[in-house]
């Protein structure tokens, strides 16, 4: 199962990772707030983080769910992908991370492209 944490508010992105992987493989988290609570509920294969997150419920950032990761352990066994068209808050998430798990940054148009085919 994947875990997409990502503000997409219009849906392309989200169908597009659905056209990827298949509907039934991925689980939308709107805000870290929600992103934390559907990492502690259960085993996730990959999940795909977005650094620009719009604040919501809890106004937990992207970054602090980031910290909340590592230092709480979680999801040790999952692969994370940064995927943000940030590349200074993607390198951000990805220096927090990569002491304690499996984390890779890739842009979008590169993700495309090597999905596609």
């Amino acid at each position: 199962m994947i875990l997409l944490i990502d503000d997409d508010h219009n849906g392309e992105r989200l169908q597009q990772f659905c056209q990827w992987f298949g509907e039934d493989q991925i689980v939308h988290a709107t805000n870290a707030k929600d992103g934390y609570d559907r990492l502690i509920e259960k085993p996730w294969d990959i999940v795909f983080l977005d650094h620009d997150l719009g604040e919501g419920p809890g106004d937990m950032t992207m970054m602090q769910l980031a910290d909340k990761i590592a230092e709480e352990g979680l999801q040790k066994d999952a692969d994370f992908i940064v995927h943000s068209m940030n590349p200074v808050g993607a390198e951000s998430l990805k220096n927090t991370l990569k002491r304690t798990h499996n984390i890779s940054v890739v842009s979008m148009r590169l993700l495309a492209e090597r999905l596609k085919g």
